[in-house]
């Protein structure tokens, strides 16, 4: 059952408002390109206002919605109001006014962002995907699209079906290659947490490597677009829950060069809580021409310590407050390229060592792990859990979407695997190199009867494999994919080394070193080169900071000086 709020009517009315008003009429054919994160059903019941005992949450702006909808059409009324009533008519429901609320409560008449959209635009001018975890809401929504050009990403156990692992270059919510018509991104995650990497409901700050390359790549089409994040009951108080989510919204915005916007609606009455949505803009003048209807434009103060609401004619600030604005966009990206730099100097160091170790067969081991220490050096960051092996998996994978959209990043690679092309193969075919491999080996008692499935499934997917090693040397948009497959490989040659299950020269596993080490030694130096020409990007914190310059006896760490 939806809560149905004033947070659900800034949803709704952003997303109707920006798709009518703003990017559809701007397409010749009235066409619209969606990627929604948090499906729902097509139609939800809604909980009734009139039997809830908790006034503190505002619903006003979405019950007078709902009851002007209800009504006789008007001239002049709201775009959202057209888009429920609207959507109604698929439903064949004809409320009865006086007693809407009742009715919304014992039907599923309430409608998602999906629908308020096919009602308003039409369902033959929409393109585009939408992402649900929930089993039962994903198979209404599959059948609610069905023969249609939006996709339902497919019912898969997390993270598969998730909007994070539908950001890649196959998923749903992924920018297609030649999008040559508006567009719009929305996502409604059940909040905003500061830290954490789970794959659950909730938008976590570390989803900043994964949003920021998935909207770059959107605004790159040139088409006009907005992108929408609305989150709920967000405090200001000790918390500074709106803070950080505005310095969020915030990040991305500079990150690929967008204009930002920030609305909301008061949540709670007697809390200062608020329902807030972070809009990023494509065009500048879309930002200017962009007034929902009943929903307040605000600005971030100062410290981002939370919303002033008050009305924002103008995107002013006193000179003194630009000028510190200023300071601190400063002092983030000196501090960016101080930690970069770092990283870098890390990198060819290890590199160097690499390069320094004579040619031979016995030397092959040690020349991998110090190009392996290389690799792990560019991706690692200080928020990284090492007892974590899916959050090792996901920093690799950040690493790799970032550098794929570098052109000179890409020119580089695609010469990389061209020139390992022969070793690829080798290394993706290899049963010895893929993790299921030996975890159905030590663990599965009927191995023997297993296998013949298991030998099925591993050639079909190490042929995928192999088929997009070779599509991403001549085709970019399958780089990614190419370099998450053959580091999965990488990783388990390194862990048979680094944990003693290597017997060195002597071992029978001596080729997947050497064709691991060629891969490395085209590889590694394509990323360092990557991230230093763009040392004023996030490339988040090394690890294991410096805590002094040379900080030894003589330069002791800063806590230790008056000792």
């Amino acid at each position: 059952m939806a809560k149905g709020n004033d947070g659900n009517y800034l949803q709704h009315c952003v997303e109707v408002e920006a798709a009518v008003l703003l990017l559809s009429q701007t397409d010749p054919n009235r066409r619209l390109h969606i990627a929604l994160t948090h499906g729902m059903e097509p139609f939800e019941k809604i909980e009734n206002p009139k039997a809830q005992k908790n006034s503190n949450v505002q619903k006003k702006l979405l019950c007078d919605a709902l009851a002007e909808a209800a009504g006789e059409p008007k001239c002049d009324e709201r775009k959202i109001v057209e888009a429920y009533r609207e959507s109604w008519k698929s439903q064949a429901y004809r409320p009865n006014i006086e007693n809407l609320f009742d009715e919304l409560g014992t039907g599923k008449h309430y409608p998602n962002s999906a629908e308020l959209l096919r009602a308003v635009i039409g369902t033959t001018q929409l393109s585009g995907g939408i992402t649900e975890c929930n089993k039962a809401k994903h198979a209404e929504l599959a059948a609610a699209w069905d023969d249609s050009n939006i996709k339902v990403a497919q019912r898969r156990p997390r993270p598969f079906n998730s909007w994070r692992e539908q950001l890649n270059p196959d998923g749903v919510l992924s920018c297609p290659k030649s999008l040559d018509v508006p567009w719009l991104f929305s996502m409604d995650p059940m909040s905003y947490k500061e830290n954490g990497s789970e794959d659950d409901e909730y938008l976590h700050h570390s989803d900043l490597c994964l949003l920021a390359p998935a909207l770059e790549r959107y605004v790159g089409s040139g088409q006009p677009g907005v992108a929408c994040f609305f989150v709920y009951n967000l405090s200001a108080g000790v918390e500074n829950q709106q803070g950080k989510f505005c310095s969020f919204i915030n990040e991305i915005a500079e990150h690929i060069g967008v204009d930002k916007r920030f609305y909301s609606v008061r949540h709670n009455l007697r809390k200062n809580k608020d329902n807030i949505a972070g809009l990023l803009f494509s065009d500048n003048e879309l930002a200017k021409e962009f007034d929902p209807p009943k929903i307040e434009s605000v600005s971030v103060d100062n410290n981002l310590g939370g919303l002033k609401n008050r009305i924002l004619k103008l995107n002013y600030r006193p000179a003194n407050q630009m000028n510190q604005r200023k300071s601190r966009m400063y002092t983030a990206t000196e501090n960016r390229k101080k930690d970069n730099r770092r990283r870098i100097a890390r990198i060819d160091n290890w590199i160097n060592h690499a390069q320094s170790v004579p040619d031979g067969q016995e030397k092959d081991s040690i020349r991998f792990l110090f190009f392996w220490i290389a690799y792990e050096a560019a991706y690692k960051n200080d928020d990284s859990n090492l007892e974590n092996r899916d959050y090792e998996y996901k920093q690799r994978e950040r690493l790799h979407a970032n550098i794929s959209k570098y052109k000179y990043a890409i020119d580089d690679l695609q010469k990389a695997l061209g020139h390992c092309q022969a070793e690829a193969k080798e290394l993706l075919g290899l049963r010895q190199a893929n993790q299921c491999f030996w975890t159905k080996l030590g663990k599965c008692k009927n191995w023997g009867k297993n296998a013949t499935s298991w030998e099925r499934d591993f050639i079909e997917n190490s042929e995928k494999a192999i088929d997009n090693v070779t599509a991403a040397i001549y085709d970019e948009k399958y780089l990614e994919g190419a370099l998450n497959s053959l580091f999965d490989n990488l990783y388990v040659v390194r862990n048979q080394i680094v944990h003693g299950g290597s017997s060195g020269e002597y071992s029978l596993g001596k080729s997947q070193v050497k064709w691991g080490t060629k891969l490395l030694k085209w590889i590694v130096p394509s990323i360092r080169d990557c991230i230093k020409r763009n040392e004023t990007k996030d490339w988040g914190n090394p690890p294991f900071p410096r805590v002094g310059e040379e900080a030894d006896e003589e330069n002791p760490p800063p806590w230790m000086e008056d000792r």
